[in-house]
């Protein structure tokens, strides 16, 4: 969710705090409605973006381990959830703990249910729109030029950076495994799937640990943070499409927040 894909699109070519803008507006909005036809709407939204971007989703990797959580999600929801309609019901042994008497499936634990599903989905898939069309150095002067301080802003676009590389060393030695004959990820369910990730943790992490180290050194030798004025080989500035594309995305957030806090039915 968080490796940077070139393209000529609008959305990469958008200032990233025009970026940021939209998707805090999105993530805001997601949160303040439990409406599954506003939260549906909320998805397309995500959707159209997604493919306009030409974000990938077969490699999205937190896309299909989302999958079974949203569907464990929506079963709690519809089984457990307080409701008052009833659709269906089994009744259980009373000697059974907690679920003795009556499990129901009620309406409002479907509604409840899609709803929690939707959101999960729309907070998960408003970030890519940021990190996976912005370039790393753009939204590292972007954030300073939001009046973060250098430092943590250096901190948040290093850790971004070095998901990224971690990310392609999973695939990495996941492919070097399976030349060796590992068939392990291969199996089906979910005991299974965990273990054969277990020989995968210890190269990762020492990848890691070495990537950090050497890190450390190259900034220690330039001398990070030794002087207060900075200046950047990219410069981030705002234009024409920019202050439009903001000003319809504001405008666009202040008239759905009227109806998603029921001022307008």
């Amino acid at each position: 969710m968080i490796r940077y894909y070139s393209g000529d699109t609008l959305i990469h070519k958008l200032d990233p705090r025009v970026k940021i803008a939209l998707s805090t507006s999105l993530f805001l909005l997601a949160f303040l409605t439990r409406d599954p036809l506003r939260l549906s709407f909320l998805l397309t939204v995500v959707l159209m973006i997604w493919f306009y971007a030409r974000i990938p989703f077969s490699e999205n990797f937190f896309l299909k381990t989302l999958i079974p959580i949203a569907l464990f999600t929506f079963l709690i929801q519809l089984l457990f959830y307080p409701g008052k309609v009833i659709l269906v019901s089994v009744k259980i042994p009373s000697w059974i703990p907690y679920f003795g008497g009556m499990l129901a499936a009620t309406q409002e634990g479907l509604i409840n249910g899609i709803s929690m599903v939707l959101r999960l989905f729309i907070v998960i898939m408003v970030m890519p729109i940021v990190t996976m069309t912005t370039r790393l150095e753009r939204l590292l002067n972007s954030m300073v030029k939001l009046g973060l301080p250098y430092e943590l802003a250096f901190t948040l676009t290093t850790s971004i950076n070095l998901l990224s590389i971690l990310q392609a060393d999973i695939e990495d030695v996941i492919e070097a495994q399976k030349i060796r004959g590992f068939r392990g990820f291969d199996e089906r369910g979910i005991i299974k799937k965990i273990k054969a990730y277990v020989p995968i943790i210890i190269p990762v992490v020492m990848e890691g640990f070495m990537i950090a180290r050497q890190m450390e050194v190259a900034i220690k030798s330039r001398a990070f943070g030794a002087s207060n004025r900075r200046t950047s080989l990219i410069d981030v500035k705002m234009d024409k499409v920019d202050w439009i594309v903001l000003f319809f995305t504001l405008t666009g957030t202040i008239i759905s927040l009227v109806f998603f806090l029921g001022f307008v039915h």
